[in-house]
């Protein structure tokens, strides 16, 4: 899904929440998304810093990955080693092309058994199916958007 100048723009699923608490929006990659508040970005960095920050991830693209192959396929795709994450934890993440320079930054969701989610930016491209991760083609395990 290109975004073209004159298309509406997405909502997030919290974006009338954002809209609510006077956040700034901006567009970003065909979506409507929340830059900061008006409270400022320093407020914003202490509260999460010392209570909790929740981040709207409505516009990104997620892949549920099932299969006993998953961890291996990924440890050749992602900066971290997968299958050091324990059931139930996640880890910042970079997708890297097959020479090994970075496509996008990521989060790999560790789920249980032999799924694993992957949750990219979708203004990248990946996360709009306009481009692919590495060597998609051989993925030898389920794949669902």
């Amino acid at each position: 899904m290109e975004h073209s100048p004159g298309a509406a723009l997405l909502p997030t699923p919290l974006f009338e929440r954002h809209v609510r608490q006077k956040a700034r929006i901006v567009r970003f990659g065909g979506w409507n998304l929340s830059l900061h508040y008006a409270t400022g970005v320093m407020r914003e960095h202490i509260a999460t810093g010392t209570q909790a920050g929740v981040l709207d991830i409505g516009h990104m693209g997620r892949f549920l990955l099932t299969g006993t192959s998953v961890a291996a396929w990924l440890s050749r795709r992602l900066t971290n080693d997968p299958r050091t994450l324990a059931a139930g934890r996640a880890h910042y993440t970079f997708l890297a092309n097959d020479s090994g320079g970075a496509v996008d930054d990521a989060f790999l969701y560790r789920l249980e058994g032999d799924r694993s989610l992957l949750v990219v930016n979708a203004p990248t491209g990946i996360g709009r199916g306009k481009r692919s991760l590495p060597s998609r083609p051989t993925i030898p395990f389920g794949w669902r958007t």
